[in-house]
């Protein structure tokens, strides 16, 4: 079973070399990096092309003429992903163990449509139990208790992808937790893994502030997210927040 990793970065060449290093790393070696350069303008470019050819075609690297941001970057990188492709989110800034892809195949193995690397196993094991009876009521259960998942820690089938909708354009933030809450809505089997049993790390991000605090922000994407829940017509529901 192949892996399609998909990342998109921007300004990355402080943490690119450890995070391939650690792609290089993992025991599970039948995967695809599919990388995003959203117009840097550091080495970051630069870097992935000298280690293009090291890849022997594993490497997939998609230029943007213009910055167009992370959401709509991740739309263009999957939309290469075979329609039976098994997609993992990865950020440059995450690194895990080298079992980590070996724990996602398996899963996924194990017929499950989406995986999810979490801090909260016991609100993940009320939400299943809730899944179980109602998929609508589950990921109205996540809309309202808030993002459960990992930063970056998401896999997830092309198939469940689509039947979701898929990536919002309209959310520039928290567009992973806008994809998680429908993805529950329409997964078959999904699970959650407790993130510390892989050990995996974050190397420590820039901060960039925003004019509205986080926590406000994302309760009001959460909203946006629980109103699109029950707009069957067009899955791809769009709100001009931005």
């Amino acid at each position: 079973m192949k892996l399609f990793l998909c990342t998109s970065l921007f300004n990355s060449s402080d943490n690119l070399e450890i995070f391939l290093q650690n792609i290089e790393n993992q025991v599970y070696n039948d995967w695809e990096l599919l990388i995003c350069d959203d117009c840097s303008e550091d080495s970051t470019l630069k870097i992935l092309k000298k280690k293009k050819d090291e890849y022997l075609g594993r490497l997939h690297i998609i230029e943007n003429n213009i910055n167009i941001g992370l959401t709509r970057s991740l739309i263009n990188l999957i939309n290469n992903v075979p329609e039976n492709g098994h997609i993992v989110r990865l950020d440059d800034d995450e690194i895990h163990c080298s079992e980590y892809l070996l724990s996602i195949a398996d899963s996924f193995q194990k017929g499950h449509d989406l995986i999810i690397y979490t801090d909260y196993p016991l609100i993940a094991n009320i939400l299943l139990r809730i899944h179980k009876y109602n998929k609508l009521f589950a990921s109205i259960f996540l809309s309202l208790i808030g993002n459960i998942g990992t930063h970056g820690g998401t896999s997830f089938t092309k198939k469940l992808y689509k039947k979701s909708g898929g990536y919002s354009k309209a959310f520039y933030l928290s567009q992973d937790y806008h994809l998680l809450i429908r993805l529950i809505k329409f997964s078959k089997k999904p699970l959650f893994i407790y993130r510390k049993n892989f050990k995996p790390f974050d190397i420590p991000r820039q901060k960039y502030k925003i004019s509205i605090n986080e926590s406000l922000l994302q309760k009001v994407f959460s909203l946006i997210s629980l109103i699109a829940l029950f707009k069957n017509k067009n899955k791809n529901f769009y709100f001009p927040f931005f």
